[in-house]
């Protein structure tokens, strides 16, 4: 049999490539930046929200990041030139984990953030994939590269979501609290609690239950109860933004805004992410009924998360690092199907070039990418379970 051209050195090699395409993106950001601003837009641009979200909370004003004027002016204390808004779209509960950022220098809580971060994410992967390359192919993964150029939180919330899955059997308490924790961004759980019941799993779901709740309890009491008045305030707000396509929809892989790209009505976009989004709910709830696969049952629950939710970003892409982890270990532990190497690459690469094919052609190809690697996910159970009954 002719050996297949993605072999184990040439992805350790395009690895490398990626890893010297970002640095010099980075050399060439350093070069034109002045007090790591360039352009007007700081270092990791988005963390520019947290960081001002940290100041106001630490003034004691914590509601104000809720308002678009007053969130301005936490901006200009990093960037003055400063031509864009970042909006704090936030529930109350993350102040409480990003509340000292701003008692450091922004480039300094940047890093710390990123680097924290990202090694809750790195032990994570390696716990899946224990393999010497791992690294290398995590650095190069296309989705860290985006999500630390936004300066945004996907590895934390990748770290929190995959350290739940693999303590789901052995740690259900450890699991729920990683999974409630995860309750600052909701809508990437919108089919977690679908997939707990599925598979049983009482405790953590509800130890995930009552830890959200705690942690929306303290983050009132710390903030005080207009914090989280003013979130509720804002969501309106948030969907309209969303609606009229002011939020950068070339950047957001979702049916939704493929939907709104390709010209369709708000109504027929919201209707189109319904069938996804059922697609992806029925997906998980026959994977986490018909296999005891914790990779198979984890790559599915990510990928209809992604599926799922109307309102995502290229930088949540991130979360792809669970899957791909999970399905190269088992292409490597049973057989590679037809099409999945070139398909993990694709996905591999997804964060990367989306964005840029979406605004060049107008053309919404992450959707469509998704679904093929959940038609894969579904084809591996189905083949799981065939071979285990026949």
């Amino acid at each position: 049999m002719q050996a297949h051209w993605l072999t184990a050195e040439r992805v350790r090699t395009y690895s490398r490539l990626f890893l010297a395409l970002y640095l010099l993106m980075g050399l060439v950001w350093l070069y034109r930046s002045e007090g790591m601003v360039s352009g007007g837009k700081p270092l990791g641009g988005d963390f520019i929200a947290f960081w001002s979200a940290s100041w106001l909370a630490l003034q004691g004003h914590a509601a104000d990041a809720y308002q678009v004027a007053r969130i301005v002016e936490a901006h200009k204390l990093v960037a003055p030139t400063l031509d864009t808004i970042n909006l704090w779209p936030y529930p109350p509960t993350f102040f409480l984990l990003i509340w000292p950022l701003a008692l450091l220098p922004y480039p300094l809580a940047y890093w710390l953030f990123m680097l924290l971060t990202f090694a809750a994410l790195a032990t994570v992967i390696h716990h899946i994939a224990p393999r010497r390359d791992t690294w290398v192919l995590l650095l190069a993964f296309s989705g860290v590269f985006i999500n630390a150029i936004n300066g945004q939180n996907g590895f934390l919330t990748t770290a929190l979501l995959g350290m739940g899955l693999l303590w789901l059997t052995p740690r259900p308490l450890l699991a729920g609290i990683c999974f409630g924790l995860l309750s600052f961004k909701p809508h990437l759980g919108l089919l977690l609690p679908l997939a707990l019941l599925c598979a049983g799993a009482w405790r953590s779901f509800i130890t995930a239950a009552v830890v959200a709740l705690l942690f929306l309890l303290l983050s009132t009491l710390a903030l005080g109860g207009d914090t989280l008045t003013a979130f509720w305030q804002q969501l309106p707000l948030m969907r309209s933004i969303t609606e009229q396509g002011l939020l950068p929809l070339f950047k957001m892989p979702t049916a939704f805004a493929a939907a709104r790209l390709l010209g369709f009505e708000t109504g027929s976009a919201y209707a189109l992410q319904a069938v996804i989004s059922l697609l992806a709910a029925l997906g998980v709830l026959w994977t986490w009924r018909t296999t005891a696969s914790l990779p198979l049952r984890g790559a599915m629950l990510v990928v209809a998360s992604l599926l799922a939710s109307p309102y995502l970003f290229d930088y949540d892409l991130v979360l792809l690092a669970l899957p791909l982890a999970w399905l190269g270990i088992e292409g490597m532990r049973t057989d590679w199907l037809p099409l999945e190497r070139p398909l993990l690459v694709g996905i591999w690469c997804l964060p990367l070039f989306y964005p840029s094919i979406a605004l060049a052609t107008g053309l919404p190809l992450a959707p469509l990418l998704l679904l093929a690697l959940f038609a894969l996910i579904v084809r591996r159970v189905w083949l799981t379970t065939a071979s285990a009954t026949g």
